[in-house]
């Protein structure tokens, strides 16, 4: 077995992909990294509150005034955001940042007490 370490910075952050391929398979793996991270870069240009062209930004831009046609894809993620929220009582919440930085909770805001559920017992 081969080693790979791709990583690329995306996001904010570095995403890092640790793999191993049969040997003779290092394009094969370089080309598979490749889409990841490609994939990753276009959910950032499609998603981020920070691209202005985003779907994101439509979405605010528009809030209260029309509604915003979306991709299966947007809207099977905000299908399973609003699922998280409802198993989390509304701690897991995509759409509490606003409210944060208005209240001066942006950065470093404590967590609840408890412990988190059992992985077996989160929705799928």
């Amino acid at each position: 077995m081969e080693y790979y370490e791709g990583r690329e910075h995306i996001m904010g952050t570095v995403f890092r992909l640790h793999a191993f391929h049969e040997p003779g398979r290092g394009q094969w793996m370089r080309d598979l990294a490749d889409s990841l991270f490609d994939t990753l870069q276009e959910d950032d240009e499609r998603l981020s509150i920070f691209k202005t062209g985003s779907i994101i930004n439509r979405i605010n831009a528009a809030a209260g005034a029309e509604p915003v046609p979306v991709d299966e894809d947007t809207f099977e993620l905000f299908v399973a955001a609003r699922q998280w929220w409802e198993f989390t009582g509304g701690l897991f919440d995509i759409t509490i940042g606003a409210i944060m930085r208005s209240f001066g909770y942006y950065h470093n805001a404590p967590l609840p007490p408890g412990e988190p559920p059992p992985a077996d017992k989160l929705p799928e």
